[in-house]
């Protein structure tokens, strides 16, 4: 399913099919770039920490192929934020997006988290290993995501998560904490394709009211 905006940010392959029948929402794998397809212009992508240490996960998008100097295969990524903020400032001019500052990334060292079901791969998730066992373990690869029950978070608001809209799991974004709605608690959300509105101060944007329980962070 592709979630596509007016920010030109691609969620394609992030909102996930029919999972009504699911209670939670699918882990995700970290795919690496090389074993798939050219990555499209907006594309969410996962590139490495500071000094290669880490990983900086969901927060970087493609701009475009490019060589590095010696040849070898990579893309140019921007920060999401600079994205938004740049084609905004293009909008606001007249003139089209304005300039970024791109980073240059070999293809071999990004990754595109995908769902469980559609990451290609063949294994299941390992089960969550426990806080020692996950201690000294590679860090040459992103983690798996596992979602996590947003109430058992300290807060709501401002954090991405999951939760269940239309029958389907779609990533959005608390604008509330939970509040008594009848017999349910729920949280009202916008869509993290809309997000960006939101930030930018536009008030007409759709929010969406979600049952508390059936929201996951990861």
């Amino acid at each position: 399913m592709t979630d596509d905006n007016e920010f030109g940010i691609s969620l394609d392959g992030l909102d996930g099919l029919d999972k009504s029948d699911q209670a939670v929402p699918p882990g995700r794998w970290a795919v690496p770039a090389t074993a798939m397809p050219q990555l499209p212009w907006g594309t969410l992508a996962t590139v490495p920490g500071p000094a290669g240490r880490g990983w900086v996960i969901d927060a970087m998008t493609i701009a475009e192929p490019a060589p590095g100097p010696d040849g070898q295969e990579g893309y140019l990524l921007v920060p999401m934020s600079e994205n938004v903020a740049a084609r905004r400032r293009g909008e606001e001019n007249e003139a089209g997006m304005v300039a970024v500052m791109p980073r240059w990334e070999p293809t071999e060292s990004i990754y595109i988290y995908r769902d469980e079901s559609i990451s290609g791969r063949r294994d299941k998730l390992p089960e969550p290993p426990d806080w020692l066992s996950r201690v000294g373990t590679s860090m040459f690869e992103p983690p798996t995501l596992r979602p996590r029950p947003a109430s058992e978070l300290p807060s709501f608001i401002g954090r991405r998560m999951r939760g269940l809209i239309d029958h389907k799991w779609v990533w959005c974004v608390p604008i509330t904490e939970p509040y008594e709605s009848g017999d349910d608690i729920s949280v009202d959300v916008v869509r993290m394709s809309t997000w960006p509105s939101v930030v930018y101060g536009d008030s007409d944007v759709p929010t969406l009211t979600v049952a508390a329980h059936r929201l996951f962070a990861y």
